[in-house]
């Protein structure tokens, strides 16, 4: 009887499984990433530093165990990257506006870290190149699906994914063999979208904008015992002020009180006066790549000049963002390029334009490999580059 039990309960769990797979293509995938993130290790500084090389550290049991720690969470991540389904993390923008929690961007950027500094590593020195590109398509959809929720900072930290996984692929091509590099750049042409800094614009303008004048209004229509003024000055404190930060931050809510006339209904039409540097922006996100962060410089030197104090608040971030997205786009471009030159030579990385500046990378020969070199100049990632142009350095087939 206890066998057949037992068989009973095999084939149970054997169902469910195929069940479990034939509906995990259509799961949202923000589930599987919460489960991944409740199921990753929690690494005292004994188990895992960053200042660490894990390609140097011996292979040995130590390495071993650390490195199983994390294989049930990228079992789950696996899963989430198998899921065609749109990625909705629950966040309500338009519900709670700059009050919206976005707890998930740390975890995710840590996923990537863990992936590109501990698990790639140890894999492919393991001579398994095929596990490490598994795990690393399935963190570059995680990057992508971590700015679903649209805001300017989830699509910057999809952005910092995004650089992770093009580093850690460029450091180890030579581990890489033909078949694995081919299985990358079909699994990336795969992903979803990559969200823009244009279509966060969109997503502040409604979710913060949009935001605030809905408050302000309903507290017009319906003051309550402190009335309408006290109200909107009470959530400009809440949301604007940060003296932990930026003591400075401490005045801004009476500041932009009094620039907007004291009261409830002239906050309001401020607020209309703040809507029109928002037009401004999209005009210039309608020109050429090249020629926006020129623009968007002189945007930010006329708002400085010209803008009120919530609209200097709330938009000088976006020449920078955009510069750090035209960064991320050139260098994934760049992997496209040196991928094209390993599997077809150097007329299909010539094929390859720059996705920001004109004409087409450089290929520069190394001692380890090459380096694919941009026109675009960096202003971002370690001191030695700012200021020269933007490379992506690759070790050879061996």
């Amino acid at each position: 009887m206890r066998r057949f039990m037992m068989v009973g309960l095999a084939l149970l769990v054997s169902a469910s499984a195929v069940f479990a797979g034939e509906t995990a293509a259509n799961t949202n995938p923000a589930l599987f990433y919460w489960q991944a993130f409740t199921l990753m290790p929690q690494l005292s500084d004994s188990e895992y530093s960053s200042d660490a090389d894990y390609n140097t550290l011996p292979l040995n049991d130590t390495f071993d165990k650390l490195v199983t720690r994390f294989d049930v969470a990228f079992r789950v991540l696996r899963k989430a990257a198998e899921s065609k389904a749109e990625c909705d993390w629950g966040i309500d923008i338009t519900s709670d506006g700059p009050y919206a929690a976005l707890p998930h961007l740390a975890k995710a950027k840590w996923v990537a870290q863990m992936n590109a500094n501990v698990r790639g590593p140890y894999f492919l020195r393991k001579g398994k190149p095929d596990a490490a590109a598994t795990d690393t398509l399935a963190v570059f959809k995680l990057g992508r699906d971590t700015a679903r929720d649209g805001t300017l900072i989830s699509v910057l930290v999809q952005g910092a994914i995004e650089n992770i996984c093009a580093k850690f692929i460029a450091d180890h091509f030579a581990q890489f063999d033909d078949a694995t590099v081919q299985r990358l750049a079909e699994g990336i042409k795969e992903l979803p979208a990559h969200l823009s800094v244009k279509n966060a614009m969109l997503v502040e303008r409604e979710g913060f904008l949009t935001w605030y004048k809905t408050k302000i209004q309903s507290f017009i229509d319906n003051p309550g015992e402190k009335g309408a003024t006290a109200l909107s000055r009470q959530l400009l404190v809440e949301t604007l002020e940060s003296p932990e930060e930026q003591p400075s931050h401490k005045e801004i809510p009476d500041d932009v009180m009094r620039e907007a006339g004291g009261t409830a209904e002239g906050l309001l039409a401020y607020l209309d006066g703040v809507d029109k540097w928002y037009n401004e922006i999209d005009a210039i996100f309608a020109l050429p790549n090249r020629d926006i962060p020129g623009k968007l410089d002189e945007f930010v030197a006329k708002l400085n000049k010209e803008g009120s104090l919530l609209a200097k608040e709330l938009l000088p971030a976006i020449g920078k963002a955009q510069r750090k997205e035209f960064w991320t786009q050139t260098r994934l471009t760049m992997l496209d390029a040196a991928i094209a030159y390993r599997l077809h030579g150097k007329a299909a990385f010539d094929a390859v334009p720059e996705p920001v500046a004109e004409g087409n990378f450089e290929l520069i020969p190394t001692a380890s490999g090459f380096d694919v070199r941009s026109k675009l100049n960096s202003e971002f990632g370690p001191d030695k580059e700012k200021g020269k142009p933007v490379t992506l350095s690759f070790t050879a087939k061996k």
